[in-house]
């Protein structure tokens, strides 16, 4: 990740972003974005000791970083994929630890009404390695 220009900087000694008005973001790797009208989600990813489980909205139009509820958020991974349908965003998956912790869940977030919700069990078996048909 290189220089956020204007507001905002980043300082790679600190592993520490500073975007907008002073919100600070862990600098993340494996996280996974979708994008809601003039925001930008980022959802988990790893800051190289542990995985993380925030969720923050980046206003493009504002150049604020806010960060969200984390009440019913799924449990901290990399890797998990996201796609936005409406105003809510999808999280699928992820892991905790390559090779051994894979997740097969599926979370909403509602962001009018800044909620997240499980739609597990989710009836879908898959052995890791195993190609989609």
């Amino acid at each position: 990740m290189g220089e956020i220009r204007s507001k905002g900087y980043f300082h790679s000694k600190n592993r520490v972003m500073k975007v907008g008005y002073g919100i600070k973001l862990k600098i993340c790797l494996r996280h996974t974005t979708a994008e809601v009208g003039d925001k930008i989600y980022i959802f988990g990813g790893t800051d190289g000791n542990s995985r993380l489980n925030d969720l923050f909205a980046y206003s493009v139009r504002t150049n604020k970083l806010e960060k969200l509820p984390a009440e019913n958020a799924p449990s901290p991974r990399s890797g998990a994929q996201s796609i936005a349908v409406g105003h809510k965003i999808f999280y699928f998956g992820g892991y905790h630890k390559k090779g051994t912790a894979y997740f097969n869940e599926l979370y909403v977030y509602d962001t009018f009404n800044h909620i997240w919700y499980s739609l597990n069990p989710l009836k879908i078996e898959a052995e890791i390695g195993q190609k989609c048909q």
